[in-house]
């Protein structure tokens, strides 16, 4: 008996206990379908080294989920300045032709992308690896012995090539601690404050000759024969561009130089590709317009399509005289930066020795540097592949202006099959300034890459910068985030 009332009164508890429980528990609504935040578009304008890197970069970040990325070129190929063509089975590099194997970003796509590299080509053993021209002789000429050179240079220009090699390789590991130092990443919104993060504000304010002269006392027989040979056959400038342009065709002489023996373009088709961005050729964008009350960009293509982005980076040259496209109710836009026009021919035959002035059958050196005198139609002349059972070589000329066919008939004693010119605006003005005042931020979710180039040019810092540019879109993304 009072084993049955327990049971029931524990049953009567129990009831009672739920229905107490039931009157306070919280409201339980149906469970609601959840939705993921979409992803950001974003815009690059620019299938060149700064884009295709760009590009590449963000899709590998931490944030490579968040955002959708489609890609921009005017042209039908990738690369921008980085162009190649084969002659006789041989590539050669019409743009952008060489890089240090201490070029972190290019040397390691090499290997991420499996890439074959070539070293500089052998010279040969029977002509001078290189030599002055100054339009009358040659003023200096290496010799086919590395150690006689050195010492034909010790005495003809004192310590000032050791002292010079030792500025290039300081100034070098200067941008390296800047450019590849991951454990800070400072954000910025112009070019100057870039120069500062990468602690070259020492060399952009001042040309090269007074910087190395005046500042640095190095003899100025070196750096007018030597330094300016080097920034004319690098940039097609002479001493008058500032510091650190010259002092980075001085490393560049210098260190280990290699290219893709595919062509240097492959390193930023392989970008591209990697990134799995959605790629337009053929397409060039002509306007692009800021809606602040979508808080979109309006990209229109030549065709008068228009697409809407959440965000775009402008990675393209914005050289005179007219800019590429046209920017719209952006809060700042890019200052024009004139480009150099430079001319590339490509023959396939022999030099004369006597437009040097060297009596017949002597061998003109491999690399003619030239000194600035107006009589002298190019910039540089190299040899840069003999053929096989053949006295001919594919000869590679800079030049200001076209190489005429009656200048060529005078350089050469004979010309193999067609010659392949190519000309283009190759490198930026580089024009020693204190401050830029180049934007890198043009407002809230635009970016310009190429800015850097008015302080110098190369295919690594051009990747140097994107990879920051990456860094402020992140910073841009994470603001933006729930």
């Amino acid at each position: 008996m009072h084993g049955i009332l327990s049971i029931t009164a524990w049953l009567l508890l129990s009831c009672l206990w739920e229905n107490v429980v039931s009157a306070h528990a919280p409201t339980q609504w149906p469970l609601q379908e959840t939705f993921a935040i979409p992803p950001k578009e974003i815009a690059v304008i620019g299938g060149g080294a700064a884009g295709t890197s760009f590009a590449y970069f963000l899709s590998q970040s931490e944030l490579r989920d968040n955002v959708s990325i489609t890609l921009f070129e005017a042209t039908g190929r990738l690369g921008g300045r980085a162009l190649s063509t084969s002659v006789n089975g041989t590539k050669i590099e019409l743009g952008a032709s060489i890089f240090l194997t201490e070029n972190q970003n290019l040397y390691n796509a090499t290997q991420t992308f499996n890439l074959s590299v070539s070293m500089r080509p052998a010279k040969s053993a029977s002509r001078p690896p290189w030599a002055l021209w100054n339009g009358d002789s040659f003023s200096f000429t290496a010799s086919t012995s590395p150690s006689k050179t050195i010492v034909d240079m010790l005495w003809r220009y004192g310590l000032a090539p050791l002292t010079v090699r030792r500025l290039a390789r300081d100034a070098a590991n200067i941008f390296a601690q800047g450019a590849y130092d991951s454990s800070t990443a400072p954000l910025f919104t112009t070019v100057d404050e870039l120069v500062d993060i990468l602690g070259l504000k020492e060399y952009v304010d001042v040309d090269a000759r007074q910087w190395f002269v005046d500042r640095k006392g190095i003899g100025e027989k070196y750096i007018q024969e030597i330094v300016q040979a080097a920034t004319r056959v690098n940039y097609a400038q002479n001493l008058d561009l500032n510091a650190i342009a010259a002092l980075v065709c001085m490393a560049a002489a210098s260190g280990q130089a290699i290219s893709v023996a595919e062509g240097n373009e492959r390193i930023f088709q392989h970008y591209a590709k990697a990134s799995e961005a959605q790629i337009h050729l053929d397409t060039a964008i002509t306007s692009i317009e800021r809606l602040s009350a979508q808080e979109k960009y309006a990209v229109t293509s030549k065709d008068g399509s228009t697409a809407l982005f959440d965000a775009v980076v402008l990675a393209v040259p914005w050289s005179s005289p007219n800019p590429p496209l046209n920017l719209v109710n952006l809060r700042t836009q890019p200052f024009v930066i004139p480009y150099i026009h430079l001319h590339v021919t490509i023959v396939t035959g022999t030099l004369r020795p006597s437009y040097f002035n060297l009596a017949s059958g002597s061998p003109v050196p491999d690399t003619v540097f030239t000194a600035p005198n107006p009589s002298i139609p190019f910039y540089s002349i190299s040899i840069l592949s003999e053929l096989r059972n053949s006295s001919d070589s594919i000869i590679k000329i800079f030049s200001p202006s076209k190489m005429e066919d009656s200048l060529l008939t005078a350089l050469f004693e004979s010309i193999q099959g067609d010659v392949i010119r190519k000309e283009w605006d190759s490198y930026p003005v580089l024009t020693p300034k204190e401050r830029t005042g180049m934007p890198v931020e043009l407002d809230d979710g635009a970016w310009f890459v190429n800015g850097f180039e008015s302080v110098f040019s190369t295919m690594e810092s051009e990747v140097v910068v994107a990879r920051k540019v990456v860094g402020l879109v992140e910073d841009w993304i994470k603001k933006r985030q729930p």
